[in-house]
C-alpha cells in the first residue's frame, strides 16, 4: 500500500470526453451538476426527494463539509450510488455521479481520510457497492467508462469487490489495440495495480504480454504520457515477488525498456523504465541479466 498512499494525494486523472479532460475534478463535477436535469427526477419523485437535492446542493457547495459529517458523508454516498443504480438513461446525470465518486476519493488528504471515504461505497463496511460501477463499463459514453472505472480501481485499493470481472474488461480493453479503449482503461489499470493483491490476477491475464505489444505499436516516438503509464504498468508489476520471469522475457520487456532508455522520450520514463529493470534484474533469472547484458544496456547506464 506504500505506493498507493504515496500516489493519491498526487493522482491527476484525465477523464477525455471534451474540455472535462483539462478541469480538475471539482469544476468538472460543478459543471455535470448544472447538466443533470434535476427538476425531472424531482417531479418524478421517483429517484430524489427535495431532501435528497438539497444534500446533493449543499455538498456542491462545499464537498469537505459533507464528508466532515459522518451521517451526511454516509447519506451523500448512499446517494451516489441511487442516482447510479437508478439514471442509467442519463449521460450526464452518469458522468457526474463517477466524477462526483472520483472527486470525494481523490480529495482524500491521506491514506486513512481515503480509506474511511471509500468504504462509504461499500453495502457492510467491507464489500463494495460495484454494481453500478460494473455496469457503467459498459456505457456507451467514453467518459463515463473511464471515470467510473478509475472510481472502482480507487474503491478496491480499500475494500472487496468483483475484481475478476473489472480485471478481464481491463485486459479486454488493452487487448483490443483500439488507441481509444486503452486510453479509457489505462488510467484505471495504474491505479489497480498499485494493490499487491491484484498483481498476480493481472500477470495471469497476461498484461505484460499485453503492455509489450502496445508499447511496440507506440515506437519509442508515440506518446509520451501513454508511454510512461504503461511502464508504470510493468513497474508495478515486475513488483510481484512471486512472478514467473518468463512473462516478461516473452514479451521482450527488457528490450523494450532499453530501447526506450536509450531513445527517452521524457525523464519520467527513463527512471520508471530503469526502476522495472531493477526489479527484473534482483529476480535472480539468470535469463533476464543475460537479456540485459547482449541487449546494450550496459552500454547506455554506463
Amino acid at each position: 500500500m506504500a505506493a498507493f498512499e504515496q500516489g493519491i494525494s498526487n493522482l491527476s486523472l484525465d477523464t477525455g470526453a471534451g474540455d472535462l479532460s483539462s478541469m480538475e475534478k471539482q469544476d468538472a463535477s460543478k459543471h455535470l451538476f448544472s447538466q443533470v436535469d434535476w427538476d425531472s427526477y424531482l417531479r418524478a419523485g421517483v429517484f430524489l426527494s427535495q431532501s435528497e437535492f438539497q444534500l446533493l446542493e449543499r455538498a456542491q457547495d462545499n464537498i469537505d463539509f459533507a464528508m466532515g459529517n459522518e451521517t451526511s458523508a454516509r447519506a451523500l454516498a448512499n446517494l451516489l450510488m441511487k442516482l447510479a443504480d437508478k439514471c442509467t438513461s442519463s449521460v450526464p446525470a452518469q458522468q457526474y455521479v463517477f466524477t462526483r465518486v472520483e472527486e470525494i476519493l481523490v480529495g482524500s488528504e491521506d491514506l486513512m481520510e481515503f480509506q474511511k471515504r471509500a468504504l462509504l461505497f461499500t453495502v457492510d463496511g467491507k464489500n463494495l457497492q460495484d454494481g453500478p460501477f460494473l455496469r457503467a463499463l459498459r456505457a456507451n459514453d467514453q467518459y463515463v467508462q473511464r471515470s467510473a472505472s478509475a472510481g472502482l480501481a480507487l474503491l478496491l485499493n480499500a475494500a472487496e469487490g468483483e475484481h475478476n470481472s473489472f480485471i478481464a474488461w481491463l485486459y479486454e480493453m488493452f487487448a483490443s489495440g483500439n488507441p481509444s479503449s486503452v486510453e479509457i482503461a489505462v488510467p484505471a489499470m495504474t491505479i489497480l495495480v498499485r494493490h499487491e493483491a491484484y498483481r498476480r490476477p493481472l500477470l495471469a491475464k497476461n498484461c505484460v504480454g499485453t503492455i509489450g505489444h502496445l508499447l511496440v505499436k507506440l515506437g519509442t516516438n508515440g506518446n509520451a504520457q501513454m508511454i510512461y503509464e504503461l511502464c508504470f504498468c510493468l513497474w508495478a508489476l515486475s513488483l510481484d515477488r512471486y512472478c514467473d520471469m518468463k512473462v516478461f522475457i516473452n514479451a521482450n520487456i527488457v528490450q523494450l525498456l532499453t530501447d526506450l532508455m536509450s531513445a527517452a522520450p521524457s525523464r519520467k520514463v527513463v527512471r520508471v523504465a530503469v526502476s522495472a529493470l531493477h526489479n527484473l534484474a534482483i529476480g535472480q533469472s539468470e535469463n533476464i541479466l543475460t537479456e540485459m547484458l547482449s541487449g546494450g544496456l550496459t552500454k547506455i547506464l554506463g
